[in-house]
């Protein structure tokens, strides 16, 4: 699967478990923040659900700041 579509992916997924996303085309990455008010718990899922995702494409950079926001980029 080409990275770009991958990246379509997990924004779609993440979009469906309610993480604010911001996924830009144009410059290739895709922000993910989960809500605070909805536990570390529920962001760590998230985050695990977008590592489960990238794994594997060496062309995907998985970068998690905090359990809360993580930074996808295609290189």
């Amino acid at each position: 699967m080409m990275a770009n579509q991958q990246l379509q992916n997990i924004s779609d997924i993440c979009n469906v478990l309610g993480a604010d996303v911001r996924y830009d085309p144009e410059y290739r990455h895709l922000i993910v923040l989960a809500w605070e008010h909805e536990g570390a718990q529920r962001a760590l899922f998230i985050q695990q659900q977008i590592q489960r995702q990238t794994e594997g494409n060496p062309k995907l950079v998985c970068y998690c700041f905090d359990t809360f926001s993580t930074l996808i980029y295609v290189i």
